[in-house]
């Protein structure tokens, strides 16, 4: 960038062509108030305080929303200035309750730092009318609009960050107010209960609720004093011992910065994105910022090990839990052994789990629990790009001229990455989603296709026709794989959008116009989640997005994403690492009694093979053990190493494991995690294990010496950064030709790929796509679809709990208020449903996230009059009829 002279308060100076006079001035030193303005947000010039006098403009324009121009003469404090921004700040302070003691902002709140900066010469007057009771945001944050200042700036956080867009300017009174639409309820209006309106909030009218202090004492001899007691609570509160760590949050693997506010005694108090932080940007998910350090405190952690005697638990010493497993573990044979684990563990866990399953037990039993969609997906990935967790940086995504989000609900499962999508779209990126429910993402998409669930492959299919067609194809593609090319379109032959129109009920223009979308861009990206995965097509639906990307000629071009986003913190390192859910997959076998081919753990288990099990989990917001619970009382002795006490599954409901370990949690052992991206990013410890919990690394090692094993060499946790990228694997570094010299435990460590297409055809071909009965017509114009099918694409884990009841009880009949109020019904009514099948009854719930023409109904009311499997395309027919 070239730079521009300009003056600025009589002084001749240089700044970079396109930054603003506010950004040229904070890097001269020239202080200009602001109130409205936030790095992250784009300028908006609404408060005013940042006005200037510019030579040759009209009035005083905002500093922060006007660029530098070469010879521009700029004054910063004459006093018209002066007394425009003394003016504004008479308008705010009129309003403004005068309660800076008692106001948990007292000493960090902007407007206060702007009196000081601009001061005032004008009386200051007590407010006259009555205070109003703060607005509670969940569990999370509260809403203190009477100290609302109007900047905007969570309204702005809100619709350009998050794309949520749950709360509004709105009239009230003829002024205008932050609120929400309609004044709904927060969680009816799609709030992620992220907090990054709290972070941005420059006063005190969003805060977040603290945990207790240990003040209750000093709170109750000040009960009856009024207004003094919350003033006193508040300067007790802020002379606390406190200090800042700074680490990673390991709920997901968006490898979030996040700093933890400490308490003296060594508690967490709070938990904020970090600014500067490379993956999130400064922002989190409800998850990291607000129920992380609940998890941690959870009432129900292990903190001792329990050994079962006489069907209930006896708490024991670490010796004797640690000699019972490894007398019990030399009784089996090694094919009768297994270890399994979730995807929390530490890359050095699991490069000691895997060490300890073949040196130790001698075995090649070992994989990661996760449902079974997610092993066939990354193996797919792993097939056909040489990794399991797709390709490229999600901050490529700037990049593409097109996104393709398929299944996909970013709040629900990677929030983070959904920010870095509204960030790109914001810049001119097409997007293309492909979700049955009108989820956050599809109301900024530039085509929404709502399909039925579980035709994401005929969907995907009908785009690649249309593409075809009309010669949209890569040169390179073309040239290389014509012959390829051609039978694939003979295959697609019945894939018009017609019909694909009819099967998925995408109306044949979206299709036609997605298509248009994806074959005038130059690189193409796809995001798939839940919705993809839980899909009983999942591998060809993998499969169709992996050729559409060939087509395209994107599939390991530079800036082109393909990233499956789910799972927990360190599923991708559990998977680089060959436990690819449930099954290793081929690694070279070392004396276990099993092949190196892809071997299923789960079915072994299932089918008795496997006698002894180790089982590391680390359930932070539920039970890990859930899609695995009925197998856990198959084998005849099983360990089970979790932070929490697990839930009981088996043996008449008194307890999973026959012993239990206490394990340390991320934060509080260190390690690190692979994240996006493929990057490794270390975990810094931020707080001590709580009673006798240990690493994985400590257990398996202490279980090796006392098992006499040769040739296995771990080390104690916490372990260096030097020691951990040792654990990191290698492939890590070298399927995509990383040019840093291998994964850097300490720092973001992108794998860029090397540019090169990848050099086979695909070879996939769909079915046919067949006809249905069910179609819908005149006579039955509605689309019945079941709820449980839905659920994958708009929830996932990383929700807030109150924004998580998309779909009401069982028995109502959820519909879009289009349909509902064009049949003259009401929410409430008793509706009709007559199908091809039978017929039945049931109240109306209205539910924006439903299609028009479309019908949720419980999976458990459909089953009385249908046999789904029987029904193809995810949908049948019916007709509602008022009652």
């Amino acid at each position: 960038m070239g730079l521009v002279t300009f003056w600025i308060d009589g002084r001749q100076v240089r700044a970079k062509s396109g930054l603003t006079v506010m950004e040229a001035a904070d890097e001269l030193g020239v202080v200009i108030p602001r109130l409205c303005f936030h790095p992250a947000l784009k300028p908006s010039g609404s408060c005013r305080l940042c006005a200037v006098e510019i030579d040759d403009f009209r009035g005083l324009p905002a500093a922060c929303s006007t660029p530098v121009e070469p010879g521009m003469r700029v004054k910063t404090a004459t006093a018209r200035v002066l007394d425009f921004r003394r003016e504004i700040l008479r308008v705010i302070l009129q309003e403004h309750p005068r309660e800076c003691l008692g106001c948990p902002r007292n000493g960090t709140c902007e407007l206060q730092r702007l009196l000081e900066t601009v001061g005032i010469d004008f009386p200051y007057s007590p407010q006259e009318f009555g205070r109003h009771r703060a607005e509670q945001a969940g569990r999370y944050f509260e809403r203190d609009y009477d100290l609302c200042v109007r900047c905007g700036r969570c309204v702005r956080v809100c619709h350009e960050v998050r794309g949520a867009k749950a709360i509004v300017f709105r009239e009230k009174d003829g002024r205008q107010e932050v609120g929400t639409p309609f004044d709904r309820p927060l969680e009816e209006t799609g709030c992620q209960f992220c907090g990054a309106c709290v972070d941005v909030c420059p006063v005190g009218a969003l805060r977040e609720k603290l945990p207790p202090d240990g003040s209750d004492g000093l709170q109750e001899m000040l009960q009856g004093c009024g207004e003094l007691s919350s003033i006193v609570m508040a300067l007790y509160r802020k002379e606390l011992p406190r200090s800042v760590k700074t680490s990673v949050c390991p709920v997901c693997s968006a490898g979030c910065s996040m700093e933890f506010e400490m308490a003296e005694g060594g508690g967490i108090i709070r938990v904020r994105p970090s600014v500067g932080g490379t993956s999130n940007r400064g922002q989190a998910c409800v998850q990291g910022r607000f129920l992380l350090k609940e998890y941690l405190a959870r009432s129900d952690r292990l903190l001792t090990p329990t050994i079962r005697e006489n069907g209930s638990f006896r708490e024991t010493g670490w010796e004797a839990a640690l000699d019972l497993i490894a007398d019990r573990f030399l009784s089996y044979r090694p094919e009768e052994t297994a270890v399994l684990t979730d995807g929390r563990c530490t890359n050095e866990e699991l490069h000691s789990l895997r060490t300890f399953a073949r040196t130790v037990l001698r075995t090649d039993a070992f994989g990661c629990v996760c449902p079974s969609g997610h092993a066939v997906a990354s193996e797919i990935l792993r097939e056909t790009t040489g990794t399991p967790g797709g390709m490229g940086c999600l901050q490529e995504l700037e990049r593409a001229d097109c996104i393709l989000l398929m299944g996909l609900n970013p709040p629900a499962s990677r929030p983070i990455a959904g920010t870095l999508l509204r960030e790109a779209v914001l810049g001119g990126t097409k997007l293309v989603a492909a979700n049955p429910c009108k989820v956050g993402a599809a109301r900024f998409a530039d085509v929404h296709l709502q399909h039925y669930p579980g035709t994401e492959t005929i969907l995907v299919s009908g785009l690649i026709r249309l593409l075809l067609d009309r010669n949209q194809v890569h040169p390179d593609t073309a040239g290389r794989w014509e012959t390829e090319l051609k039978a694939l379109g003979e295959h697609l032959s019945s894939f018009h959008p017609e019909e694909v129109s009819k099967i998925t009920g995408v109306s044949p223009e979206d299709l036609v116009e997605a298509a248009c979308l994806i074959g005038r861009s130059e690189t193409l990206s796809v995001l798939y989640g839940l919705g993809v995965v839980a899909s009983p097509r999942d591998a060809e639906t993998v499969r169709a997005m992996l050729a559409l990307l060939q087509i395209k000629g994107n599939l390991g071009k530079p800036g082109c994403v393909v990233a499956p986003l789910y799972g927990n913190g360190n599923l991708l390192g559990a998977w680089e690492a060959g436990m690819a859910s449930g099954h290793h997959s081929g690694l070279p076998a070392q004396g276990g009694a099993y092949p190196s081919a892809p071997f299923d753990v789960l079915a072994a288990i299932d089918s008795g093979k496997i006698r002894a099990l180790y089982l590391a989990c680390e359930s932070l917001e539920g039970d890990a053990l859930d899609s695995i619970g009925p197998l856990l009382g198959k084998p005849e002795f099983v360990v089970v190493h979790d932070v929490a006490i697990p839930r009981a599954k088996s043996r008449a409901q008194g307890g999973v494991g026959d012993v239990n370990l206490p394990m340390a949690a991320a934060l509080e052992k260190g390690g690190s995690y692979l994240a996006d991206g493929r990057t490794v990013r270390r975990i810094e410890p931020v707080v001590a294990p709580p009673g006798e919990a240990r690493s994985v690394v400590w257990v398996v090692t202490e279980l090796a010496r006392r098992m006499h094993a040769r040739g296995f060499d771990s080390m104690d946790s916490p372990v260096s950064a030097d020691e951990s990228k040792s654990c990191v694997p290698a492939c890590t570094a070298e399927s995509q030709g990383c040019d840093c010299g291998g994964p850097r435990p300490t720092d973001l460590c992108p794998i860029e790929p090397k540019g090169e297409p990848i050099q086979r055809w695909i070879g996939w071909k769909p079915d046919d796509p067949g006809t249905s009965e069910e179609l819908r017509d005149e006579e039955y114009p509605f689309a019945v679809i079941v709820k449980e099918a839905l659920r994958p694409y708009c929830q996932g884990p990383l929700l807030a709990r109150e924004s998580a009841a998309f779909f009401g009880s069982d028995e109502e009949l959820e519909m879009n208020p289009a349909d509902v109020f064009g049949m003259g019904m009401s929410a409430g009514d008793t509706a009709r449903v007559v199908t091809r099948h039978g017929e039945w009854e049931g109240r109306i719930r209205i539910n924006d996230l439903i299609p028009v023409k479309t019908l949720a109904v419980s999976e458990t009311i459909v089953r009385l009059h249908v046999d789904l499997r029987d029904i193809a395309g995810g949908a049948f027919a019916a007709r509602v009829v008022k009652r």
